[in-house]
């Protein structure tokens, strides 16, 4: 238990630096007190919601939780993998409008996906995140459905390969 808090310690303090690297491109210049300048309403909510697990920069204890910076994409190679992003539970039952959910996985899958959708990959629209939402995934084997979906995102875009690097500790 001991050696689990020290890698959380440990972890969190990497996420602290990163935090304050992350923000770097949304405020431009280091912010001053007499000028703050906000973080996107998405990129906000995106750390509020996800950054304590995912990294505020979308990089985690991958084999833990899946890694978001430079991957998210991907999953728009397929129909299956774009709804399971909206259906996961954490997504799916988020506390948020679908207007500010789909701005969050706009973010995540464009932002910190960094250039891993596919070209002519469409953003997820409001209508369709509140549709997805109806449907959230109820399965405990979750990991075993991923795998299912990147093996059809990996067949359609093999630079996907990388998001096979997930749930070998689980």
């Amino acid at each position: 238990m001991k050696q689990a808090w020290r890698r959380h310690c440990a972890t969190g303090a990497l996420s602290a630096a990163g935090f304050l690297i992350f923000l770097v491109p949304f405020v431009g210049t280091p912010v001053s007190a007499s000028s703050p300048r906000a973080i996107p309403p998405a990129a906000s909510s995106y750390l509020e919601g996800c950054g304590g697990c995912h990294g505020v920069e979308g990089r985690s204890l991958a084999e833990r939780v899946p890694d978001l910076a430079g991957r998210a994409g991907f999953f728009l190679c397929t129909r299956s993998g774009r709804e399971y992003l909206i259906q996961l539970p954490n997504v799916a039952f988020a506390h948020m409008d679908s207007n500010r959910l789909a701005a969050v996985m706009n973010f995540v899958v464009f932002d910190l996906g960094r250039g891993s959708a596919p070209a002519g990959a469409k953003p997820y629209t409001p209508a369709e995140v509140a549709a997805l939402r109806t449907r959230p995934i109820d399965t405990t084997a979750l990991v075993a459905l991923r795998t299912g979906i990147v093996t059809q995102i990996v067949a359609r875009c093999p630079k996907a390969a990388n998001l096979n690097a997930y749930g070998g500790g689980l």
